[in-house]
């Protein structure tokens, strides 16, 4: 197997030679490279390998089952427990390595303003970003926060809730924040998504619509459940019931998700006047099958969403939305990071206000917004 150890060490570097074999080995063993059970070279057949003393090797070994990546037995080779998360945290280094890893569930414009505004806060320490695309996949994020841990980083925030909230992590390992991910775990700055929906709804109520629309990603997911208690929140007040047929559940998030849930929307009997969506991106799609079926915005469809993003500036008509304030929750989870590494007090939940942006999509003909506090909550 030794031939097969992806592995090399330099002889000037800094690092020691058993430092520099076990890392190399530890970061194999986390990637699942290496897998839990298999057997690592005998210490002669890896000295041999890369030309260096038994004593070298024994001594990477032995840092190996300090941090619970093998169990070592006299005449036997060493055998691989795999990766362990509690275990390895009870071993990592407390020495700064000023690094911060950052997990989205995908690259998309949204995170944009988040990425930038936690550049250049991290900056300030100074520190560097790392940033990791889950794809959605859960067990993928664990993966990537195990591949961070691994590699010594200061603190990480997962962006989403990618993680079930029952993980449980250990406390003496990197500090991990959450961001728009409700009931997290950890530290979590979240907004305030019922009340986003809420008032991209009752603006169109206001407008006079009274069958609208609603396009969302699955409304089990935990930044998504809370979007439709303001959509239906705005319509029971309005006195208007709340009609699951209006309602179309998308897979994905992209534009054309939003796209398909549309055209299913608007060739109905009886379509809706208008339309409010989670996201911008999905509002979008609900521009293009407009187009395709000749529904012109905002005569004859009134148009709302959330997010804020570059998309509702460059469409036309622009579009009426509610600012979430990603770029702030940004900059609040890496001073979380910090104030943690630094043993200040930081809030566990913070929750971020947010504010409608009217321009013309839902028939308005100037562009409007409004202001809200931070508020912070146990």
């Amino acid at each position: 197997m030794s031939r097969d150890l992806p592995i090399a060490i330099d002889n000037q570097a800094e690092l020691s030679l058993a430092a520099q074999i076990s890392r190399q080995i530890g970061w194999l063993i986390t990637t699942e490279t290496i897998h839990a059970g298999d057997e690592l070279p005998s210490i002669q057949d890896l000295a041999d390998h890369l030309s260096v003393n038994v004593h070298t090797v024994r001594a990477g070994y032995q840092r190996l089952e300090a941090q619970g990546f093998v169990s070592l037995a006299r005449g036997r080779k060493a055998r691989v427990l795999g990766f362990d998360r509690t275990r390895h945290a009870a071993t990592a280094s407390r020495v700064p390595s000023y690094t911060i890893g950052v997990v989205i569930p995908e690259f998309v414009q949204l995170y944009g303003p988040m990425l930038t505004a936690i550049e250049a806060a991290a900056a300030r320490r100074p520190s560097l970003v790392f940033v990791a695309t889950a794809h959605e996949n859960p067990d993928t994020t664990l993966s990537y926060i195990d591949r961070l841990v691994s590699q010594g980083v200061d603190g990480i925030i997962v962006a989403a809730p990618l993680i079930d909230p029952e993980t449980v992590f250990p406390q003496n390992g990197p500090p991990i924040v959450y961001i728009d991910a409700p009931g997290s775990p950890g530290i979590s700055i979240e907004f305030d998504l019922e009340q986003s929906q809420y008032l991209a709804t009752r603006h169109l109520i206001e407008h006079g619509h009274t069958t609208i629309g609603y396009i969302t990603p699955p409304v089990e997911l935990r930044n998504v459940a809370a979007k439709l208690q303001g959509h239906n929140r705005a319509l029971t007040e309005a006195g208007i019931e709340p009609a699951r047929r209006y309602t179309a559940e998308t897979d994905r998030f992209g534009i054309g998700a939003g796209t398909t849930a549309a055209h299913r929307i608007l060739t109905m009997d009886h379509p809706p006047t208008a339309i409010t969506a989670t996201s911008d991106a999905l509002a979008i799609g609900a521009y293009q099958a407009a187009t395709h079926l000749g529904v012109h915005i905002p005569t004859d469809l009134a148009v709302t969403s959330n997010d804020n993003s570059e998309f509702a500036t460059i469409v036309d008509p622009k579009l009426t939305t509610v600012t979430i304030p990603i770029e702030q929750a940004g900059r609040l989870a890496t001073q979380a990071i910090h104030d943690t590494l630094d043993n200040k007090p930081f809030p566990r939940r913070t929750v971020l206000d947010v504010d409608l942006v009217t321009r013309e999509s839902c028939g308005c003909q100037t562009t409007t917004a409004s202001n809200g506090p931070l508020s912070t909550r146990p």
